[in-house]
């Protein structure tokens, strides 16, 4: 069988992640990360916010859903902007949330759109 290419490895990655299987969902969203796809960074990023399957690591995830982010993930700077926003293992800072909660917005993510009318 052929290696899952990226795109494969974050499907497989939800799948486990929607089974409670964090353990494996972790291993194929590293995977995905490691070969720079931004879905597979930031589903490793909601793991280490929430401490599923490894342990709760905010620093880890800020890095993660900024590497999502880079890799141009709506999801992965929706989420940045959110640690920022509340202040969760990054200093708070309502101007770099909103920066963030904007380019999200530009890239799909509704709902850093919605997030951006609560902030102006």
């Amino acid at each position: 069988m052929a290696e899952p290419n990226p795109e494969e490895l974050v499907l497989l990655g939800i799948k486990s992640y929607e089974k409670q299987d964090f353990s494996k969902a972790r291993k194929y969203f590293e995977r995905a990360c490691g070969l720079n796809n931004g879905g597979g960074c930031n589903g490793l990023g909601v793991l280490y916010k929430d401490g599923q399957g490894v342990e709760k690591d905010l620093i880890k995830a800020t890095y993660l859903y900024s590497k999502a982010c880079e890799l141009k993930e709506g999801d992965g700077c929706g989420a940045l902007g959110g640690l920022y926003y509340n202040g969760d293992g990054v200093k708070q800072d309502s101007k770099k949330a909103a920066a963030l909660f904007e380019k999200a917005c530009k890239l799909g993510y509704k709902k850093a759109c919605e997030m951006l009318k609560l902030l102006r």
